[in-house]
């Protein structure tokens, strides 16, 4: 009873897509509103990770990384770079009339973790105490980005960073995706004395 099923899964990728990077920018799946990093600690605040991040590679503690991203806060989650948003890709199986979203390149390695949540580690390579030592020594003497600074003290300690990533679901069916999956089938159904709708 479908005029082109070929045509009408590569309509249903892409709208599947397009839904998928709303997520990124509403910073919600459906009801499902993300929450804001490290949403319990106490002021004042810095992403540990993202800090780490940074350090591993030999720069400072970039400025971002003291303000808080999320729904209500300055930025948004999983938005400094784009890349899981962008590695977001799809594909058609005709035979089986199914459609296949994924993530794609390095991103594919930890979307999961966002997508469902759960415990991830980070290596703290010599390179990141060294250099938070030179930002600690060389940085603001007094304030609150030198006390935030002061929570990742326990890195000289520790050769792996263990982390508890928030759940952050990105890939989903919502209301809105089912509607208009709804309506992009009734443009693709064979329907007797029903001409077919220009441009589907």
């Amino acid at each position: 009873a479908i005029r082109n099923v070929e045509t009408l899964l590569v309509h249903v990728g892409s709208i599947w897509k397009a839904h998928t990077a709303l997520a990124f920018e509403e910073q919600k799946l459906g009801d499902w509103e993300w929450a804001p990093q490290y949403p319990t600690m106490d002021p004042p605040w810095i992403n540990v990770a993202g800090a780490l991040s940074d350090l591993n590679k030999g720069s400072f503690v970039k400025h971002q990384r003291f303000e808080q991203a999320g729904p209500g806060m300055q930025g948004k989650v999983l938005h400094e770079t784009g890349q899981l948003k962008n590695s977001i890709d799809w594909s058609t199986d005709t035979s089986k009339k199914s459609v296949k979203l994924y993530a794609t390149g390095f991103p594919a390695t930890y979307a999961g973790y966002h997508q469902w949540g759960g415990d991830s580690s980070m290596e703290v390579k010599p390179l990141a105490r060294a250099t938070l030592a030179r930002q600690l020594k060389t940085g603001p003497r007094t304030g609150k980005k030198k006390e935030a600074l002061k929570k990742l003290g326990f890195l000289f300690q520790v050769d792996a960073m263990e982390t508890s990533i928030t759940q952050r679901p990105f890939l989903g069916f919502t209301d809105e995706f089912e509607a208009e999956l709804r309506q992009e089938l009734l443009h693709h159904l064979i329907m007797p004395g029903v001409e077919p709708v220009k441009g589907h």
